[in-house]
């Protein structure tokens, strides 16, 4: 369930119903859940109760996000920085 959680984040699908139907579709989202074409994918309420329950106080996966923003931009502005002359 962590991992259809990362999928949600980095695909901005910010509805369960729509992560699970998208998990239940996409064979690579299924294979970076560890889970093969038969297995089942939870439905979405006891997903939902699930993600809840466990992460109710944490906030380990926007504390990521941000951090991973902040590196990328920092990446395109020091990109942005390097002059032609000095690439060539």
């Amino acid at each position: 369930m962590i991992r259809m959680l990362i999928l949600g984040y980095l695909f901005a699908i910010r509805s369960e119903r729509a992560l699970c139907r998208e998990v239940q579709l996409n064979l690579a989202y299924r294979w970076f859940c560890g889970l093969g074409i038969e297995d089942r994918i939870p439905d979405h309420p006891a997903f939902t109760r699930a993600r809840n329950e466990r992460f109710r106080d944490h906030d380990v996966f926007r504390q990521s996000s941000n951090m991973s923003s902040f590196r990328a931009s920092k990446l395109a502005l020091s990109a942005a920085m390097v002059s032609p002359s000095m690439s060539a």
